[in-house]
């Protein structure tokens, strides 16, 4: 049930509640049973919530994980206006995390704030201070994503970022929590409606739950989409300019070891040739998505369906088409509203790390 928009004056006051309750709310005796819940495994101080295609396990104030439960809710609506099934939606479950020593604990990986798992079926995160746009002061990067972002920055700049931009950098290096749950969100409901044993093509599998990162619910059931992601479009650029990028024609067939490898650049390419597809402008490449998902759900082979989306496709025409869409963009303008070569006057000099701390 929903009580209200998720307005700014609703995500502060959600933030402010759950940083000054939230700590410490779960101890280390405490054991936190994985799947569906019923009220006799409510541990003490957790809240146990219903929306309509959620059980919400919250560790974290009532009102901000109804914030986050509806974000999802409404991200549910624009999945299946996207993809959809007339399968009847099993209710999923929410896991909320009351602070990021609990949620490793819990299992998660270090480089993470959310993840979907498929055996328990639960989607699992932790309150990080990033919510809705609104970043508290307590909010604070891993120093592994902070070293990606500010040695990228150098590369693209030509320096470490002038004071005035400290605040948009820990808004990239600060992931916020409801574009990624509308990313993990993304995969539970995927792994839904297409049942199969077989990985789906992870440029497009991650590429998708990126792009719905920065899709915006509003009134009515339309929602604004197409917005860039600041995280990936710094690092395809970089990798663009540096022709540093993988061959489009590769990563289409990559499978989920070969995308890990170079996780941060094939995340951000994967991304990036989503956004292209529905944004770049080309036609001829608009239903390539469409039919591989459509194509894939019947015959559940990777690369058969890769070959069916991109028939008659001719990918070096593609991959030259993607590039210059990016090249087009002025990296200074898009993350910062500054033109690069007025941003390159201002920075700090340093000399950038070869290693982008890829995570």
């Amino acid at each position: 049930m929903r009580i209200s928009p998720l307005g700014p004056g609703r995500i502060i006051l959600a933030i402010l509640c759950t940083l000054l309750l939230a700590t410490n709310a779960l101890g280390l005796q405490d054991k936190i049973k994985r799947g569906k819940w019923r009220k006799k495994d409510v541990p003490k101080g957790w809240t146990l919530l219903h929306t309509r295609h959620y059980q919400v396990q919250s560790g974290i104030p009532e009102e901000t994980a109804r914030v986050i439960a509806d974000h999802l809710e409404d991200m549910m609506k624009f999945y299946r206006s996207l993809v959809p099934t007339k399968k009847k939606l099993k209710q999923f479950i929410l896991k909320i995390l009351p602070d990021r020593q609990a949620y490793l604990d819990y299992g998660a990986s270090e480089g993470s704030v959310a993840y979907y798992s498929e055996r328990s079926r639960e989607l699992v995160c932790y309150f990080t201070g990033n919510m809705g746009g609104k970043i508290s002061p307590e909010a604070v990067a891993s120093e592994k994503a902070k070293k990606k972002y500010y040695d990228t920055f150098a590369k693209l700049f030509g320096g470490d970022p002038p004071d005035d931009l400290t605040e948009k950098m820990r808004h990239i290096t600060n992931m916020d929590l409801l574009g990624v749950l509308s990313h993990e969100g993304w995969h539970q409901y995927f792994h839904f409606f297409i049942v199969s044993k077989v990985q789906f093509p992870a440029w497009l599998d991650e590429g998708l739950g990126d792009y719905f990162y920065t899709v915006k619910p509003g009134k009515n059931n339309e929602f604004k989409r197409g917005d860039i992601m600041p995280q990936r479009f710094m690092i395809i650029s970089n990798a663009i300019l540096r022709g540093e990028h993988v061959a489009v024609k590769d990563l289409i067939r990559y499978r989920q070891p070969d995308y890990y490898k170079r996780a941060s650049l094939c995340y951000s390419e994967g991304w990036s040739l989503v956004h292209f597809v529905f944004h770049g402008g080309h036609p001829e490449y608009k239903n390539i998505i469409k039919k591989l998902i459509e194509r894939f759900k019947d015959c559940h082979d990777m690369d058969e369906a890769t070959s069916v989306a991109f028939r008659n496709i001719n990918i070096a025409k593609f991959e030259r088409d993607w590039r210059a869409f990016y090249e087009a963009m002025d990296p200074g303008e898009v993350l910062f509203e500054e033109k690069t070569e007025e941003l390159k006057k201002r920075v700090k000099k340093r000399e950038p790390s070869e290693d982008e701390g890829d995570e």
